[in-house]
């Protein structure tokens, strides 16, 4: 998600126009992942990679398809991990509320849980409050599995329709940095042990959108190119 929108934020800041922009997708495209585990019975460990990890827009496309929003009034962020604490809480709030209005410009249900029977939602709260329990009151969206399916095809058809390239099936096997600078990336098709099949790309700009999956990687990459960073437990690994 983080290379997906990546993208369309440069289609909407209207630098797709003059330059040329390529997302490099280690899966499939949204449309032809599915996991075999239905008809299998049990998990078949898909070669080269998981297709419920891997591909566009990752594992939110097999998710049951829930956006947990912030509550407007409240002074604090219940979901969405440290980001409050970079940012302050009213900023993660309207990117979060923006980030929902991208949703519902490709299809989202309008419908948000969580906004009605406010009375008997307090009373559920004090309740939890007189037994020592936090009660995380979040506004929830609720997009359905095969709807995830949907939405994320629209937008993937939204940025191959404004000048976005997309290449899926291939991995990014390493960095080029030259003169302390990431200059490109060595790639190669996904699941191939074959260097003759490697091929350079240059780049003025590399953006990393790795996401859970590749943090491992990501923390390859920074230890051998001596790229410096840091790393929290439970939270990506964030470079500068």
């Amino acid at each position: 998600p983080s290379g997906v929108f990546t993208a369309y934020e440069l289609i909407e800041l209207g630098l797709t126009k003059d330059k040329k922009v390529l997302l490099i997708e280690q899966g499939k495209s949204v449309d032809k992942r599915y996991c075999p585990v239905e008809k299998a019975g049990k998990c078949v460990k898909c070669k080269p990679y998981c297709n419920i990890t891997s591909g566009f827009s990752g594992a939110g496309a097999f998710s049951d398809g829930k956006l947990t929003l912030p509550n407007k009034d409240s002074d604090s962020i219940e979901v969405g991990g440290i980001l409050d604490k970079y940012l302050g809480v009213e900023k993660t709030k309207d990117l979060m509320f923006y980030t929902d209005e991208i949703y519902l410009k490709f299809g989202a249900d309008p419908h948000v849980e969580g906004l009605d029977n406010l009375d008997k939602i307090k009373e559920i709260s004090d309740r939890a409050t007189a037994n020592n329990i936090i009660l995380a009151n979040c506004p929830i969206r609720h997009l359905g599995t095969e709807k995830s399916h949907e939405l994320y095809k629209k937008i993937q058809d939204y940025l191959l329709a404004n000048n976005i390239e997309i290449m899926f099936d291939t991995n990014v096997k390493d960095l080029i940095v030259e003169n302390n600078k990431v200059s490109g990336v060595i790639i190669s098709p996904s699941g191939s042990t074959d260097s003759s099949k490697d091929i350079e790309l240059s780049a003025d700009k590399v953006v990393l959108g790795i996401g859970r999956k590749g943090a491992h990687w990501l923390s390859e990459m920074c230890a051998k190119h001596s790229i410096k960073n840091f790393f929290r437990k439970n939270y990506h690994l964030s470079v500068y």
